[in-house]
């Protein structure tokens, strides 16, 4: 789910679309928000499952041919 329009906004706590409909959190896989919207700066976070983000981190260490191989083969 992407919360980078909905963070620091939506929510009691501003925690976004997840907060404000009571998304209960384990029911998705991964957040991401884009620090620029809200915060005015540069960057962004990515939250999920350690399976998930090591994927993510593991398949962008690698050339973009064998990202792209291995997103059809998924």
């Amino acid at each position: 789910m992407d919360e980078t329009i909905s963070f620091g906004v939506l929510g009691d706590s501003g925690r976004g679309v997840t907060e404000h409909f009571g998304i209960p959190i384990d029911k998705i896989d991964l957040i991401t928000v884009s620090l620029e919207t809200a915060l005015a700066s540069i960057g962004g976070l990515a939250i999920g499952d350690k399976s998930i983000i090591d994927h993510q981190v593991n398949v962008r260490s690698l050339p973009l041919e064998q990202q792209l191989l291995l997103s059809m083969l998924t």
